[in-house]
This record gives structure tokens, C-alpha cells and sequence, in this order.
């Protein structure tokens, strides 16, 4: 049973790392890239509880010209912090998006792509490593 649980934390660890190397891609990628000017076109609210806790999040979707719809989501842990960041994107307004490159319907903010995803690399390594040790000690 040990072996099994070492071989899913091994998979999960790298699946981590995996969606961590995807998104650094997209975002080296687009700083590169100039960033250009998109309308927004649809503000979706969404609302979602899960063990108690309640995440809010907000769906932008971009029409850039020659790309077509790109969207751009966020979650927060407040109602407010929610509105308040909807607010500053009301439809019909003009924001400096890039395209992401990997997902080719989404887009990242301008200055987005400079984020990190150090939590979910680290999270990747520590599910890894525990998949090594508990490996060596099934034994």
C-alpha cells in the first residue's frame, strides 16, 4: 500500500509541476510581447462554495481583433475585493491585455504575466519528494 500511495504522490507532484512549467511558458512568452488593446465585452460573476468557504470570481472576456474572444478569470476571497475589481473593468471599456500564448482563448492582464506561480511549483516538489521518500521507506 505504501508503493501505491508513493507512486500517487510521485503522478501529483508532477502534475503540479507540470501546470507550473505550462503557465511559466505562456507568461515568458508574453512578456516579450507588446501589449495591445482590447475591449471588454462581458463581465460574468460567479460564486462559489466549497467545505464552508465561499471564493468569488470574476470572468472577463476581451474582443481583440484578429483573435477573436479572450477571456481572463480571478478569484477572490471577499465579495467586496470582487466588486470593487469588476468595477474596473465595465463593458465597453479598453484595457491593455496579451494574448496568451499556450491557451490561445485566454489573455493576461498587462503586467500579469510578471506573477508567479511559486506556490504551485512548491507544492508540486513537496508532493514529489514525499513520493521519493515514502518510495524508499515502503521498502
Amino acid at each position: 500500500m505504501d508503493l501505491l500511495s508513493s507512486l500517487f504522490l510521485l503522478v501529483l507532484g508532477s502534475v503540479f509541476m507540470i501546470v507550473y512549467a505550462r503557465d511559466r511558458k505562456a507568461k515568458q512568452f508574453a512578456q516579450d510581447q507588446p501589449a495591445v488593446s482590447a475591449v471588454v465585452r462581458k463581465v460574468q460573476k460567479a460564486t462559489h462554495e466549497h467545505d464552508g468557504t465561499t471564493r468569488w470570481e470574476i470572468h472577463l472576456v476581451f474582443e481583440l481583433i484578429g483573435f477573436g474572444p479572450l477571456s481572463n478569470e480571478h478569484t477572490f476571497a471577499s465579495q467586496e475585493e470582487a466588486e470593487e475589481w469588476a468595477q474596473a473593468y465595465p463593458i465597453g471599456s479598453k484595457h491593455r491585455i496579451k494574448p496568451n500564448s499556450v491557451d490561445r482563448k485566454k489573455a493576461f492582464l498587462e503586467g500579469e504575466e510578471n506573477e508567479s506561480g511559486w506556490l504551485l511549483l512548491l507544492a508540486g516538489a513537496l508532493f514529489f519528494g514525499a513520493g521519493i521518500f515514502l518510495g524508499i521507506h515502503a521498502y
